[in-house]
């Protein structure tokens, strides 16, 4: 097993998520850049099978493999499996495999889609970087699809349908267009009690950010009951709720057409926006574990207190031998008579 995805440097104490996954990433270059180096240098030397099995947030589920080693070495085919696949397709990701990923022969089974690249012949130009980093990108643009296409729409002017989807368990996307504006809001359910606090004081900050921020950033909203454009598509959609015994909270953000008014900038505002859960969530579990560390060193310091406070024996003083009740016994001398 792989580790799934790595980390972006740190910018100003923060810490983002790279939006491609790691290991396939890694897997795509060792096999179409390092082992195709290696055959054109060394005349002797073999193709190698891979087959890699991976995991993302999310619940997703990779294979990478060589589907046929003995015909064709140098051909990829990766499989990604994800519950919420069949809504996704439905709201722009099957215009997304028919547009970006065309030349890798996307095929879609229930929640599996499929899409292969061979060496001999690599799609994109025959540039190796550029084909490893759209397969490894898969997952980030299905999962931006119905984001793109209410962002495009915005800057066309026009309004799309309101759309929704279970990206994760405990995890639920709302997404309402409009004319002047793109209503995305995440709603986030956590059972545990300490999560659903640590979180409440996270996302509060969200909003505190907001107002002190100097650039023109989407509106935030932070809300313990669902904002007015969600209840709306609840309500009109009979779309069902969680129970009562889970809180939610619901952050909100408000996208204009000046945060999307060039490329480079929806496809940034895209990433972001579909990474808020797990953004929040290695935020959360850093929380706990720094929470952790304090209280371990503090019990550490109590300990070395009650240490401490141990009576010490007076320098120079015989010890008596330790009774069984705890007490010393000394040495009885005889009276000389």
């Amino acid at each position: 097993m792989h580790n799934t995805r790595g980390r972006t440097p740190r910018q100003k104490g923060m810490m983002f998520l790279e939006p491609f996954n790691r290991s396939l990433l890694e897997a795509c270059q060792k096999k179409f850049i390092e082992e195709k180096k290696t055959l054109e240098e060394d005349s002797s030397a073999q193709p190698d099978p891979l087959n890699v099995r991976s995991m993302d947030f999310d619940g997703v589920h990779y294979i990478l493999k060589v589907p046929d080693f003995s015909s064709n070495p140098s051909k990829l085919e990766l499989s990604m499996t994800w519950d919420c696949l069949p809504q996704l397709l439905k709201e722009g990701g099957q215009k997304l495999l028919d547009d970006k990923y065309s030349d890798y022969s996307p095929s879609v089974e229930g929640t599996t889609v499929t899409i292969s690249a061979d060496g001999k012949s690599l799609p994109e130009g025959g540039d190796a970087d550029k084909v490893c980093l759209t397969l490894a990108s898969l997952k980030r643009h299905l999962f931006g699809a119905p984001l793109t296409s209410a962002f495009e729409k915005l800057k066309s002017g026009s309004s799309g349908n309101a759309s929704w989807f279970d990206y994760r368990l405990d995890g639920r996307l709302y997404v309402k267009p409009m004319s002047d504006r793109v209503v995305v809001s995440h709603a986030i359910h956590f059972e545990d009690e300490t999560d659903a606090a640590l979180v409440y004081v996270f996302l509060q900050e969200f909003m505190d950010a907001q107002k002190k921020s100097h650039v023109a950033a989407p509106h935030c909203q932070f809300h313990k009951s669902p904002p007015d454009e969600v209840a709306g598509m609840i309500k009109d959609n009979n779309i069902e709720m969680p129970p009562a015994s889970v809180t939610t909270y619901y952050l909100t953000f408000a996208v204009q057409p000046t945060h999307i008014d060039s490329s480079g900038k929806l496809h940034k505002c895209v990433e972001l926006l579909i990474d808020v859960r797990n953004y929040m969530n290695y935020h959360i579990k850093c929380t706990k574990a720094f929470l952790h560390t304090r209280m371990r060193n503090k019990v550490d310091e109590l300990h070395k207190v009650l240490k401490a406070c141990y009576p010490q024996n007076v320098k120079g003083q015989k010890k008596g031998k330790k009774k069984a009740g705890g007490g010393s016994a000394k040495k009885k001398h005889k009276r000389r008579i």
